[in-house]
């Protein structure tokens, strides 16, 4: 399985231009569909196939009240059908650029350099959609949850979708 791009923008909500942010984030494939390649027909993917863990950690910050850059590190676990390789199938690094667009609504783009695939040191480049809201909690946390579209273009192997929830910690501002 190729979803090992957890698309998502690493920061949320900022109050305030100059806030740096430090997002905690979980999601799983709820559908892919992998490009016929090498002999293999094309097929959909989907949890009952094999259930993956995605996990991002990384640093975000607020260029202005709207604009949002940010880098993240991204970690995939298959939970069920592990490839015979390893279930730790996934790590790549991405930078992401966001745009707060109405209330807590953000779009983000990311770029994915994945260098763990499918349990192999293998590289990949990937690109990706995200749509996502944050909600503040209180005291400098706020709860994110949105949906994450991941294109993993070299090689054009994969499509999925994505949704995904964390927490983000606001770790400084002006």
């Amino acid at each position: 399985m190729a979803v090992l791009a957890l698309v998502v923008p690493l920061t949320v909500q900022a109050a305030q231009a100059g806030d740096v942010t430090f997002p905690v984030l979980v999601g799983t494939s709820v559908w892919t569909y992998t490009y016929a390649q090498n002999g293999q027909p094309a097929k959909t993917i989907t949890p009952s196939d094999r259930l993956v863990l995605i996990e991002a950690v990384g640093l975000g910050y607020a260029v202005t009240d709207r604009l949002r850059i940010g880098f993240f590190l991204q970690f995939t676990e298959a939970l069920t059908n592990p490839p015979p390789t390893s279930s730790f199938t996934g790590f790549s690094v991405a930078p992401s650029l966001g745009y707060t667009f109405w209330g807590p609504l953000t779009v983000a783009i990311n770029t994915n350099f994945v260098l763990r695939r499918n349990g192999l040191s293998e590289f990949g480049f990937g690109l990706n959609g995200n749509l996502y809201a944050g909600f503040p909690l209180g005291a400098g946390v706020s709860f994110i949850g949105g949906l994450s579209v991941q294109q993993l273009l070299t090689p054009l192997t994969s499509t999925a979708l994505i949704p995904f929830a964390g927490l983000s910690f606001k770790l400084a501002g002006p």
